[in-house]
């Protein structure tokens, strides 16, 4: 990530002690920079699924995720449903469509249009 990205987003949120401080940096840079897709990286974490595991770890895990939510919305975030409905329609552009609404193009289900 550039320098510049970095100052612009700011550095991880500090409410977050793991799990959801990366999420969370991903959508504030995505507002300012574009997001590459690199198919044959993989970043693995020598951690990974640690809560799956330990139960603090697992409380950490849902403290970390009812603190993002609260940021961001919980059931209504229109920006998250702008995000998703993007990422769907470049992952599949010969369908154009949202999988979940059978097939119509640029609206919801609530009839709301998520195109950005």
């Amino acid at each position: 990530m550039r320098l510049e990205t970095v100052q612009r987003a700011g550095l991880f949120d500090e409410r977050f002690f793991l799990y959801f401080s990366d999420v969370d940096l991903s959508r504030r840079v995505g507002r300012i920079a574009r997001t590459v897709f690199v198919p044959h990286v993989a970043v693995v974490h020598d951690d990974g699924r640690a809560s799956y595991r330990d139960w603090r770890r697992l409380a950490q895990h849902l403290i970390s995720t009812a603190r993002y939510f609260n940021k961001w919305g919980w059931l209504r975030d229109e920006e998250r449903a702008r995000i998703n409905a993007r990422t769907l329609r470049a992952a599949n552009p010969a369908r154009g469509a949202y999988p979940e609404e059978g097939g119509r193009t640029g609206a919801s289900p609530a009839g709301t249009d998520l195109r950005p």
